[in-house]
Formats: structure tokens, C-alpha cells, sequence
């Protein structure tokens, strides 16, 4: 199906086709990287990561929970705003990248340890084990 839409800019009749898009809104990783080890909440399990991605889109990618129930409607959806995709680094902090300005502002707020991550703004080069839902 093809939609037509038209600039009234100046007076320009000009068409413009746009074709409707019938991909799925679900997005799916196109490499893997490196691995992960979670535990989330006593299950532990290691699951393939891109290092073009940020942890939080890898984890949620492959079925992991970042989030409490009450945390799934509060969240900010990956902008780093809300401080609630936190993550306990418990090995392999040296194969992700430094804690943005954002991310140590919000989290030195809320008194966390060093370890504590905001996975939506993480990025990671190699093997790392997590613990999601960590208390602080």
C-alpha cells in the first residue's frame, strides 16, 4: 500500500510516495559479540550480547527482566532518566565503558555502589556477569 502526501510549501504540488512498513516493531540482534552471564533472581543463565548494542536492549532481547512489576511502568524506556535498569556488575567490569556524567549523577543520588550500572547506559566489549534487580 502507498500513501501520497503533498507539501503546501509555496505553493508546490509535489507528491511524495510512501511505502507502509510491514516489519515487526520487535527489533532482533544481528551479531554476537560476547556472552553474559545474568542472575536474575536466583536464575542464572549466560546469554549471547552485540557490543553495538547497550546492555539493557541485549538483556530485554533475550527474555531477561530488568525491570520490577511496578519498574515496567515508571521506566523512561532507555534514555537514562530514571535510574531504574540498574544492574550489580559481579565480574567484567573492565570490559564495559566508563559510567556516563548522566548515569554517575543519577546513581551517586541515589548512593549506589561503583559496581551499580544503568544498563540502558552500557556498553559492553567482553564477557560480564550481572545481577538484575539489585537493591541498593
Amino acid at each position: 500500500m502507498a500513501f501520497v502526501a503533498s507539501s503546501g510549501f509555496l505553493g508546490s504540488k509535489r507528491g511524495v510516495n510512501v511505502k507502509r512498513s510491514t516489519c515487526s516493531l520487535r527489533m532482533t540482534l544481528t551479531r554476537v559479540d560476547t556472552n553474559v552471564t545474568v542472575n536474575d533472581s536466583g536464575n542464572v543463565k549466560s546469554i549471547p550480547a552485540d557490543s553495538d548494542v547497550d546492555l539493557r536492549r541485549n538483556l530485554l532481547e533475550n527474555g531477561v527482566d530488568v525491570y520490577t512489576l511496578g519498574q515496567k511502568l515508571m521506566n523512561c524506556g532507555g534514555n537514562g532518566a530514571c535510574g531504574l535498569c540498574r544492574v550489580k556488575v559481579t565480574a567484567g567490569l573492565e570490559n564495559m565503558n566508563e559510567r556516563t556524567p548522566k548515569e554517575d549523577f543519577l546513581l551517586n543520588k541515589m548512593g549506589a555502589d561503583s559496581n551499580i550500572r544503568l544498563a540502558c547506559r552500557t556498553m559492553i566489549d567482553g564477557p560480564v556477569s550481572i545481577e538484575t534487580k539489585p537493591k541498593i
